[in-house]
This record gives structure tokens, C-alpha cells and sequence, in this order.
């Protein structure tokens, strides 16, 4: 998949090694996680993230000192009070500005029941809008993960590939890491 990534031009980042709440972490146990997931990071993608560290410390910079939160913001309370048929027009136009949405979902950590019954899995999916032409989720659940892709047919006709290449990377990554 880091192949087929980077043929297509797409920009890699991680969140970091762990997605836990670090408020109750040590500083130097925050350090170490976060050197570890720069590590993992520069030997799956095959080049260390300072330069997109960079550029993404740039681009926060700017936003943090423009206007562009609350105009936003005050454009999404728009979108939401207005009538049903010119909210939809603006959610997809608006949505079909980006390519897809992944997200990342930290889940709960032991066994659920439903209904009398164990849950044995958890599938998560991202919102998807407008013509997005992909979304893809990231779930953990009682010690598992799960990974889950909503396509386009038009734009995937087989996304058996897609999941082929996501497995061969995390085979290698499981290789990588012993």
C-alpha cells in the first residue's frame, strides 16, 4: 500500500505510536513514543517526517493566526440551520472538495455483550458525503483492530486490491518489528 501511495502522489503522516491520552504520561515516556513512532514511521514510509513536520507547523501557524476557524465554523452553523434542500447542496458541495476521510477510533478495550451475547467484533466507518470516492476507519476493539474501507465502484472497481496492498504492508511491518 506505501507503494501504491506513493505512485499516486499522496502524502503520508502518522498520528504516533500510540493512540492513547497522554495527559497522565511522563514527559520523557511521551519523548520516547514519540521518537519510536518517528522511527516506525521513517522505515514503512522510507523517509523521516521532519520536512512534513515542518510544513504542517507552517500551515497550523497560519491558520492559528487567520480568520479562518471562525469563518469556518460560522459557515458550518449556516449550513446547519438552513432548509433541508439548500443544506444538502452546500454539504455536498462543499464535501466533494476532498478526496476521502479516514479516521482513526480508539474503542473499547475489553469484551462488550449485546443482548446477552459477546461481541466478537467491532466495524467502524468513517462519514462519508457528497462525492467522496473513499473513506477508510481504524478501530480497535478488545485488543483487536480493525481496518475498514467504503469505496466508489466507479473509482475502485476492485477494492480487493486495495485491502491485498494494506495486508502485504502490515505483514511487512509485523516482519519489520520482530
Amino acid at each position: 500500500a506505501v507503494a501504491a501511495m506513493k505512485a499516486a502522489g499522496w502524502e503520508m503522516a502518522s498520528h504516533g505510536l500510540k493512540w492513547i491520552d497522554y495527559k497522565d504520561v511522563t514527559p520523557e515516556k511521551e519523548r520516547a513514543d514519540i521518537a519510536e513512532a518517528i522511527r516506525l514511521h521513517t522505515e514503512v514510509v522510507g523517509e523521516h517526517p521532519q520536512a512534513r513536520l515542518e510544513q504542517m507547523h507552517q500551515r497550523m501557524a497560519r491558520i492559528k493566526n487567520s480568520d479562518e476557524a471562525v469563518l469556518t465554523f460560522g459557515l458550518q452553523r449556516v449550513v446547519s440551520m438552513s432548509p433541508g434542500q439548500i443544506a444538502f447542496f452546500l454539504t455536498n458541495f462543499f464535501a466533494n472538495k476532498a478526496v476521502g476521510v479516514l479516521t482513526n477510533v480508539p474503542g473499547p478495550t475489553g469484551l462488550l455483550r449485546f443482548a446477552g451475547q459477546d461481541v466478537e467484533q467491532v466495524v467502524g466507518f468513517a462519514p462519508c458525503s457528497g462525492n467522496q470516492p473513499m473513506t477508510a476507519t481504524i478501530f480497535s476493539y478488545n485488543g483487536g483492530v480493525t481496518i475498514g474501507f467504503a469505496t466508489d465502484a466507479g473509482l475502485l472497481p476492485n477494492p480487493d486490491d486495495l485491502v491485498r496492498y494494506v495486508m502485504e504492508d502490515l505483514d511487512n511491518m509485523r516482519v519489520a518489528l520482530g
